[in-house]
Parts: C-alpha cells; structure tokens; sequence
C-alpha cells in the first residue's frame, strides 16, 4: 500500500494532472475561466437576474472566494461552472477545455468536467459507510478495486478520518462529515474544486480550525478552487483573492488586503469588516487629496474616485475601528502625527477576547475603536469612562460619494 503521506499517490490513475507539476504560483495556467455569463430566473415579479455578463479567471492552483450576501450570485456562478446549472448566455472553461458555450452549444455533463464539490449539507450518503462514500466517484470511473481500497485509504488519513472507514455519516460529527466531504472531492485528485459555503454548519472555533486544514489540503493538491462564503473573516482566511458580488455582478476583485483597505465603493467597505462612516460635505479637492467638514471638524482623507469628486460634494469618510488611535485626555504628551484627533465621550466598553470594542460618540456621531486586550489595568483605566482623545489616521480614511 502507498503511505498515506504522499499525495503522488491519489494520483495514478486519476486521468487528471500530476499534482507536483502544479505551480504553486499558478504559472501553469489558467485554471477556471468565465466569460459574459448570464442567466435569470422567473418570479412572481417577473424575471430576477443572478448573473449579468460576469467574467471571471482563476489560475490553476488559485483559491478565489466569491463572497457575498444571500441573492448576490455566488452560488449560481458556482453552480454554472459545475454544471448543475445552465446559463442563458456565456462560456466556462477548465484548464483550457470548453465546458460551456451558448452560443456553440457546448454543455459538458457535470461528471465529466474533472471537478470536485464540497456542498454545505456535506451530501454524504446515510446509508453508505464512510469507505463506500468516499469511494463512489472512483466506482462511477471504473477505477480498479485494489486500487479504490488505497486510494481511499490514504485520502482519509490526510484529513484524519483512517478510524472511521466503517462508520455511517450519522455516527460522526459535524466535523469530521465535512473532513470525509472533502475526502469524497479530493480522492480522484481533480484539478478544479467547487465549494459551497463548505463550513457555515459548524461551530465557529471548529470552523476556524477547518480553515486552515483545508489550506494545508491545498498546499497537498494545489488544485484550483471557486470558494463560496458570506463569512468575510473566511474569505480572507482561505482565499488568495476575493470576488465581491452584487446584483450578479463582481464590483471588486484582489487580494485581501486590497479589498479590505482599499474597497472600490462604500457598499464593499461597508460589507468586509466593521467601519465608521462619517458623513460631510467636501470642503476642497486637488486630486486624492481631499478635505472634508464633517461634525469632527475639517478632515483631511483620500477620494477613491478623484474625477468624481469634486467641492460642495455630499460624502462619508470610512474609519476602520483597528486604525483608530486612543489617547486619554489628561495625556500632556505630543499626539501622533498623521492622525485627525478630536475628543468623544466614551459610550461602551466590550471585552472580546483578543479585543476591546468601544463606542465613542462625538458630536453626534458614533466611532467604533478596536483595540487589543493586552492592556495593562493602569493602561485600560485611562479609557474606561468619561472623556477620551481619538485619533482617525489621515492616511487611511477614504472618501465615498
């Protein structure tokens, strides 16, 4: 039998790539590309559109996570590259085969795109065994029963499941149904993996755990991956680049960090991650450069759409509540510099765990502040009540119309 620690293994036989000739920067191509795809639904109301000419490309041995609220696309996007549903219009391809095509007629059978899935529900089969679940995309391709029994073997080891070979779904846990999902779509080594908000059923400390489990799978594999989540802090996690979605539409695409601290629009800023918005009116403008009277006094930020921003403007200036900087009141000390500091009443204070959470109101208007929670009690008693000194961070505050 072959050890249960080389990934060469689940690949003889597979018909798909070899794993260790997939780059891990993705120089070996594209993996999944998506081309003007569209599709709508009928409704009471009348036809609802899922889809509006989305174009989409992931590089072999790329995770990108689509990530959206309920009704954004994601899922439908998902579903079209995996043939579980049709599109009205577009293309998919998969390492450079047509699967889908419209306009030519194209529609690859699901089970012949060389995928695998991962759904929510896990999809195992309750009156199959655990061995019989994994094994059923190797029965289906005919692969010879000596190798299966390896195969199968070593698959579940990686994910730390060997003991459960002849267990029923229902014996086992949340966890361990999701660790044999995923053993199900990586036991024929496939080079493209679709998954469908794969942890939103377990709890949130296993969840995190499973994060990172899945990305030592993939440093494994290095397979190419459509990762679909309404969970921001996964998206980040897991994926190499994140998809914004609305309205059937990718309104920004890159890395996390990138969308994170530089969102495109005040609707991404205002979905990934807590944010402060401060409304105002646009004082002056010389180009990114961009003043601001709001109720904290004149703001200095930058305008993500400069062109289109422009004096006497209406505007809201995002804070992030990590940048903000606290200074207490009675401090005789030089403020920082690059920060906007103005004084606040503090409102609420929240112990969670790694971090404090406080609301701050000035003038109005309420500023979230996260900071650590690895304050000294000498240091956490100067922002317990009463007055406090924030600090908005000129550099990081962006400006939206």
């Amino acid at each position: 039998m072959t050890s249960a620690h080389t990934p060469e293994s689940l690949g003889s036989g597979s018909g798909s790539a070899d794993i260790d000739t997939r780059s891990p920067n993705g120089s070996a191509g594209v993996g999944i590309r998506v081309t003007n795809l569209s599709k709508t639904f009928a409704s009471q109301a009348g036809k609802v559109t899922a889809l509006a000419n989305l174009d989409l490309e992931i590089e072999a041995s790329e995770i990108v996570a689509l990530l959206g609220p309920s009704g954004c696309g994601k899922t439908t996007t998902l579903r079209c590259i995996a043939g579980l549903e049709t599109p009205d219009s577009g293309a998919v391809e998969i390492l450079g085969r047509q699967v889908v095509n419209t306009a030519e007629g194209v529609a690859v059978a699901p089970e012949k795109r060389d995928l695998g899935m991962v759904f929510q529900s896990y999809a195992l089969w309750p009156h199959m065994t655990v061995f019989a679940n994994v094994a059923y995309p190797l029965r289906r391709r005919k692969v010879d029963k000596a190798e299966i029994g390896d195969r199968v073997h070593d698959i579940l080891t990686m994910v730390g499941c060997g003991q459960f070979v002849d267990r029923y779904p229902g014996q086992l846990s949340g966890g361990q149904q999701q660790r044999i999902a995923l053993a199900r779509a990586l036991v024929g080594n496939p080079s493209v993996i679709l998954f469908d908000e794969p942890l939103s059923n377990l709890d949130a400390k296993l969840r995190e755990q499973m994060r990172f489990e899945l990305l030592e799978l993939h440093e494994r594999f290095r397979f190419a991956a459509v990762y679909v989540t309404h969970d921001q802090v996964e998206a980040m996690t897991v994926a190499h680049r994140i998809a914004v979605m609305r309205i059937g539409r990718i309104v920004q695409l890159g890395a996390a960090r990138e969308v994170y601290d530089r969102p495109t629009d005040r609707g991404v800023a205002d979905f990934m991650g807590a944010a402060t918005f401060i409304p105002g009116t646009v004082r002056s403008a010389d180009g990114e450069r961009v003043l601001v009277d709001t109720a904290l006094g004149e703001m200095r930020a930058l305008a993500v759409d400069s062109a289109a921003t422009t004096a006497g403007d209406e505007v809201e200036i995002c804070a992030r509540p990590e940048q903000v900087r606290l200074r207490a009141t009675s401090d005789d000390t030089a403020p920082a510099a690059g920060y906007h500091w103005v004084e606040g009443q503090l409102q609420h204070s929240s112990f969670q765990g790694g971090q404090m959470v406080r609301l701050v109101a000035v003038n109005g208007v309420t500023i979230r502040v996260d900071t650590s929670s690895g304050m000294s009690d000498s240091e956490e008693a100067r922002f317990t009540s009463g007055a406090i000194m924030l600090g908005l961070p000129m550099d990081s505050l962006y400006v939206y119309s």
